[in-house]
């Protein structure tokens, strides 16, 4: 007999198997469909490790081969799946045939091809969907043909159970369309391997002083330096953009006790675009540069902090938080020496002694006050930011001595405390307070302040910044760090080597200065339609304005070497109020028109961070109404702290702020609630607010407001801020 019929070889297994009382017919017996959790000899059947070798005798033209079989981790089959696969990821199974094959679907082992997925030793057959199953018609488990009979690809999700190995592999009785079988039990030799898959690592932190990284930076660093920081993870990470909490990787500057959060910018950031708190990457192997610019708020260790969020470009997160153990050292700084102002002097009947404390550096103050010419005990500790006061009409008359500590972030306090002395006379005739006149505006003479001259000339340049103009909500508040450029600006050196010189500011609003010897240059900084500004600008060091004095407001993007921010031209009702109030430091004005209609119902005027805008496209008299409401949020900012820090609110905890309180009060309790003062809302439950809208009334002395309506008031106004 030369050949066997497929109908006879069935015939002759039926009757064997009949004989011998087996149920695997139509199936090859070393195919274990009918071997999962079987006894006997078919359930003992060992399955081959690797792909046959190759056969003994040539395989006839026209019976059906595996061509090739590829793992993928995407459905489009383009990116190769190699290495330990995790719980929950999907493996995709791409498998071509030589010939067309027989498409059964079903979910049982009827279904054909006949195909298998080997996890951990333990055989499973795939389900066979037809051609355009999709969605909940092809899931894991599943397999289905691709474009022809010839080429299927199988799906399979990792369970949390599964572990081991991970092979594929095609059962004999696979048949084409011709009822011819493959020549023997197809295995895949390439395997995958189930369950947790190797964390990344951080395999090097180093810091640097150049962005080149060629200077390698350890030791101590001081307030201004630039620290470089050069992470390198075992490979590449997952990276998202971000300014906050979903910036990838997540990285950390650990300064003393806090932690400082990296921004994450994109590959090719520069320049301005990538600045104090940025980081990015340096390749696509796992290597990452922070830049960070040292506060002058900022002390003790400096490390890095990589989050244990940090994971790799498969989501596989690192095993624990990493803190880098070689670290930089930041001095402590000095104690503080805190100043008073508006303290009494000589003589005094004062029951009520209300002192602004000013101290650079200091955060806190304590104080004694006693009659004698020794200190006594201190009280609690207070904030910078709110004024001393405290009642000594207790006191008996004679010397009355008051002693002032401050103390600075690094909980150091002051070593000798700052006295002052008058003395009480109780029967002196009492007198109205004078108004505070003690704290400069930002209209005061300045005396010249020279250069410092070193060794050698360097470029010196910089950045002209103003603040964004209102472009959508999220410009709502005014900020210090949302800024454009002002090109064609033009900035002229008043000090050192290069003084006299003039230039102008490109489109992206930077300067240029050749050869310049010192670290310090006074420039002055001007442009149609702007305030002109002078400043000190320093190689290292944020820049301060022409006296010398640093702001404090935050996220001030002048904090970062060279950059200066400028305003727009105060209008001439401004310049009148600003020669008669305090304001805080650096007050700048911004010109909204063409402000967006969809903000133009919310939005009228605003201060904050030392900012000042208002709406333009109002008539002239509430535009000047809502100037000076403006202008007096930035006096009251100047009387809880000049230099930008605390807040606005903070004013009725002040002398001149309480006394207002009072006043207003009074009037309502006397005379009636005010139609604009006392029936808005917002005035009757902000004290602060409701003193902005009365001095913008009393200032522009507008008929909608007479001394008969307000008279304690317009007392407190011609007693604190006379017009």
């Amino acid at each position: 007999m030369k050949f066997l019929t497929l109908q006879m070889i069935t015939v002759l297994c039926l009757l064997v198997a009949g004989f011998m009382n087996i149920t695997g017919c139509g199936e090859e017996m070393d195919d274990p469909v009918e071997a999962e959790g079987a006894v006997g000899r078919i359930g003992d059947l060992k399955i081959p490790d690797t792909a046959p070798g190759a056969p003994q005798l040539e395989i006839p033209e026209g019976i059906p081969t595996v061509k090739s079989v590829g793992y993928y981790s995407d459905w489009q089959l383009t990116k190769p799946l190699t290495g330990v696969v995790p719980e929950g990821k999907t493996i995709f199974i791409k498998v071509e045939f030589s010939e067309s094959m027989k498409l059964v679907v079903a979910d049982d082992k009827s279904a054909r091809p006949i195909l298998y997925r080997r996890i951990g030793g333990k055989l499973i057959r795939f389900n066979v969907a037809d051609f355009g199953a999709k969605g909940e018609d092809f899931v894991s488990g599943d397999a289905k043909p691709r474009k022809t009979k010839a080429s299927f690809i199988c799906k399979y999700i990792v369970q949390p159970e599964d572990t081991g190995e991970f092979v594929f592999a095609i059962g004999k009785w696979s048949i084409d369309l011709e009822d011819n079988r493959l020549p023997a039990f197809y295995t895949h030799k390439e395997k995958l391997q189930l369950g947790k898959p190797l964390s990344p690592t951080v395999e090097s932190v180093d810091y640097y002083s150049d962005w080149q990284l060629t200077k390698p930076l350890t030791g101590t660093i001081k307030s201004g330096a630039a620290v470089y920081t050069k992470i390198v993870f075992s490979e590449e990470m997952e990276h998202i953009v971000s300014d906050g909490a979903k910036a990838r990787p997540e990285l950390y500057y650990r300064i003393g006790d806090r932690d400082v959060r990296h921004n994450m910018v994109p590959y090719k950031a520069k320049g301005r675009h990538f600045t104090h708190g940025d980081t990015k990457p340096l390749n696509k192997q796992g290597a990452y540069v922070g830049k960070y610019t040292v506060k002058s708020t900022d002390f003790g260790s400096f490390t890095l902090v990589v989050g244990a969020d940090s994971a790799n470009k498969e989501g596989v997160k690192i095993t624990e938080a990493y803190v880098h153990t070689e670290a930089l050292h930041i001095p402590e700084p000095p104690p503080p020496t805190v100043t008073l102002t508006g303290m009494p002097t000589g003589i005094d009947n004062t029951d009520m002694v209300s002192v602004t404390v000013r101290g650079r550096g200091a955060t806190h103050y304590k104080y004694s006050v006693g009659a004698g010419e020794a200190c006594g005990d201190y009280s609690n500790p207070t904030p910078i930011h709110r004024r001393l006061s405290v009642n000594v009409s207790a006191l008996p008359d004679g010397t009355v001595t008051l002693c002032v500590l401050g103390k600075n972030l690094a909980g150091v306090w002051q070593t000798k405390p700052t006295t002052v002395q008058w003395t009480r006379d109780s029967s002196m005739v009492p007198v109205l307070p004078e108004p505070i006149r003690d704290i400069p505006t930002v209209r005061d003479n300045i005396p010249e302040t020279r250069s410092v001259t070193l060794p050698g000339a360097q470029d010196f340049s910089g950045f002209v910044y103003i603040p964004k103009q209102l472009t959508d909500a999220a410009y709502y508040h005014p900020y210090r760090s949302r800024v454009s450029p002002v090109a064609n600006a033009s900035v002229t050196a008043l000090s050192g080597s290069v003084s006299g010189k003039r230039i102008v500011t490109d489109q992206n609003g930077r300067y240029l200065f050749r050869n310049v010897g010192g670290d310090v240059l006074r420039l002055r900084v001007e442009k149609e339609g702007f305030e002109p500004k002078e400043v000190l600008v320093h190689r290292s060091r944020p820049t301060a304005l022409s006296s010398g004095v640093r702001t404090n407001f935050p996220e001030d993007v002048q904090n970062i070497p060279g950059n200066i921010l400028i305003g727009h031209r105060w209008p001439d009702e401004a310049r009148r109020v600003l020669s008669k109030i305090t304001v805080v430091y650096d007050l700048l004005y911004i010109d909204t028109r063409g402000l967006p209609n969809s903000l133009k119902r919310n939005i009228r005027g605003q201060y904050g961070h030392g900012i000042v805008r208002v709406l333009r496209n109002t008539n002239e008299t509430t535009f000047r109404v809502l100037l000076v409401h403006e202008i007096m949020h930035a006096h009251q900012h100047a009387m809880v702290s000049v230099d930008g820090s605390g807040h606005t609110s903070g004013w009725t905890e002040t002398a001149e702020g309480r006394a207002f309180v009072v006043a207003m009060r009074k009037d309502r309790a006397e005379v009636g609630d005010h139609p604009i003062l006392d029936r808005n809302p917002h005035y009757m439950s902000s004290p602060h607010e409701n003193a902005a809208a009365f001095y913008s009334l009393y200032w522009l002395a507008l008929p909608h407001l007479t001394r008969q309506q307000a008279p304690n008031r317009f007392k407190w106004a011609d007693t604190w801020l006379p017009r």
